[in-house]
């Protein structure tokens, strides 16, 4: 477990399932030996017997009818901002703290989740506020995250009239990162991906393999969240023998389920349900959403795990350098290639290999570059064009935070501007955003690196480089019937 939590949040799922390392809650049981899983080992989500959907507990029985009545309210487009089943944090700032009893284990796992989410979704910000005597924190509303009961499970969003609100994760069994990130999210007020009330287009429930009085844990929630596509490797999803009653599916995936990540069925086999490696971008997007009420500056960052600039390691074979059948190793593809000898190096094994092919470990970064915000500041002073540098970190574009040293993407300002602050020798002010949704309401396909239209670069996902009267941004191919077309005009953020 030790080994697996160093592993975890290190990598994107979508690398992770295409090298066949991907983490999922099953396998987690069986490292630990138990067997039979939901989420975790051994149902442990499903330890509470007061919870809803395994291990969602509901503050009341309004909450808990709340959860149901969702299933008969579809949230409509121009309603924009309920993409949970929870309350979101006010102002994004999460409070928590750890119950004395708190094992290492799982404190090493909350802390590495709490890491990822930030990087993720930076306007989230985590307080650990100290715990007074007894099952309290410092402060109210917190989390009071404990190892001492049994289980996998968290109260959903933020619970404004209770003293504490636990979550608990047993050790061992629950205190791996992913699980850390799953039950972190209830806390957020996520739900389960599977619940979503389209669910029946991507996945098939077979109730006869389902546990007797488990059934419930496959409830649909109709106002759950579709503003985006059905994300099979969300960290909110369960694995496929999820209250099995003879270790068989409980659910199984249809061709639909995979078109977010390949559209060739020999790859299907390699991304599972149940996903324990770390958020996927989606993941982060709900959040964005979630929590952009709470703050109209909120933004997911980009997840560049699967991109050619990420860091990377090249694989090994059996514990040394891979080589092919000739001996030779990832060097000599490269130099083939130079050299006009092939074509690609990417089209042989070395694809698989090597980083400068292609393949390789490529780590899990969130980058700070900004896909959604506008060249101005908060205040209305034009950013000066881009690359600049802040403490030997280069941004790029117009628009990034490479010193990682606030919450909002910044740029670089007129020293007399209002909202300017003199940081490493440069006047910077935060930049205004775009919310990632057309004027229509219909989601914008984010463009980390920018996109060209007619030979002329777009920073980012929203721009006018056609003079088309304000910026606009293509939408995501599922949106266009939304949109009435392939693009549309930017909303801003508020």
């Amino acid at each position: 477990m030790d080994l697996l939590r160093s592993m975890e949040g290190q990598l994107s799922p979508e690398v992770a399932a295409k090298l066949g390392i991907e983490i999922t809650s099953e396998d987690i049981a069986k490292i630990l030996g138990l067997t039979s899983s939901h989420g975790h080992v051994m149902d442990l989500e499903d330890k509470n017997k007061n919870a809803f959907q395994g291990d969602m507990v509901p503050e009341d029985t309004k909450q808990l009818k709340g959860f149901v009545e969702n299933a008969e309210q579809q949230v409509q487009r121009k309603q924009r901002g309920s993409f949970g089943a929870g309350k979101p944090w006010k102002d994004g700032i999460v409070n928590y703290c750890f119950h004395e009893k708190t094992k290492r284990a799982v404190k090493e796992a909350v802390h590495l989740a709490i890491q990822q989410y930030k990087k993720a979704v930076p306007c989230l910000q985590f307080n650990d506020v100290g715990r007074m005597s007894g099952n309290r924190c410092e402060v109210a509303p917190a989390i009071l995250i404990k190892s001492e009961d049994a289980g996998c499970w968290s109260y959903v969003g933020m619970l404004d009239h209770r003293e504490v609100q636990e979550l608990n994760l047993q050790s061992p069994g629950c205190d791996s990162v992913g699980t850390a990130l799953h039950e972190m999210g209830h806390a957020l007020g996520m739900a389960h991906e599977q619940s979503r009330p389209d669910r029946d287009k991507y996945v098939k429930i077979h109730e006869s393999e389902i546990k007797q009085g488990k059934a419930h844990n496959f409830d649909i929630s109709r106002g759950g969240d579709t503003e985006r596509p059905y994300d099979l490797l969300s960290i909110m999803h369960y694995e496929e023998d999820s209250f099995s009653v003879r270790g068989r599916p409980t659910i199984t995936a249809k061709a639909k389920a995979y078109e977010l990540y390949t559209d060739n069925p020999s790859e299907f086999k390699y991304y599972k349900m149940g996903n324990r490696v770390g958020l996927t971008q989606l993941d982060a997007d709900q959040l964005s959403d979630l929590y952009r009420p709470q703050n109209p500056q909120c933004m997911s960052h980009l997840l560049g795990g699967a991109r050619e600039h990420a860091a990377c390691s090249d694989l090994q074979k059996s514990g040394a350098p891979w080589k092919d059948r000739y001996d030779q190793g990832c060097q000599d593809y490269v130099k083939m290639e130079k050299r006009g000898h092939i074509d690609s190096c990417g089209d042989y094994s070395a694809g698989t290999y090597c980083c400068d092919c292609g393949g390789g470990l490529r780590l899990q970064e969130w980058a700070w570059e900004c896909d959604l915000c506008r060249k101005v500041s908060l205040k209305g002073c034009q950013c000066k064009e881009g690359p600049w540098t802040l403490f030997n970190y280069t941004s790029s574009s117009t628009c990034g935070n490479p010193g990682h040293l606030n919450h909002f993407p910044s740029c670089v300002v007129d020293e007399g501007c209002a909202d300017a602050v003199v940081m490493g020798g440069k006047s910077l002010a935060p930049c205004k955003m775009y919310t990632g949704f057309t004027t229509k309401g219909c989601r914008c396909r984010r463009y980390g690196q920018g996109f060209t239209e007619g030979g002329i670069k777009v920073e980012g996902t929203c721009g006018n480089p056609n003079d088309k009267f304000r910026d606009w941004c293509y939408v995501e191919e599922s949106e266009r019937k939304c949109q009435g077309g392939q693009w549309g005009f930017c909303e801003k953020s508020r």
